[in-house]
């Protein structure tokens, strides 16, 4: 529901398939995002294992979600300025 709730934002905002945005722009944030999920999990199990329960883990995990969201729109927001600014100043191709 909050992908779709999302996609409906980003058309009121202006990205419409008239400009060439489709639901399916939304697979270059899946593809890029599958390996760091896995390495994320991957890490998480090894970092944990044996040191914690389930219970616990689970937890963690779900204290970390608002956290993990703020950071990774921060780095996102701050990267793609940059990289806008860096196409407008004639340094991209």
């Amino acid at each position: 529901m909050k992908i779709l709730e999302a996609i409906s934002r980003f058309r009121a905002g202006g990205y419409d398939e008239r400009l060439g945005f489709t639901v399916y722009d939304t697979l270059r944030y899946r593809d890029a995002l599958a390996p760091v999920v896995e390495e994320e999990v991957r890490t998480f199990i090894n970092r944990l294992a044996g040191q914690v329960e389930p219970d616990e883990a689970v937890e963690i995990v779900s204290s970390g979600v608002e956290p993990l969201r703020d950071l990774l729109g921060a780095m996102h927001t701050r990267m793609l300025l940059a990289e806008l600014r860096r196409h407008l100043d004639g340094g991209g191709a």
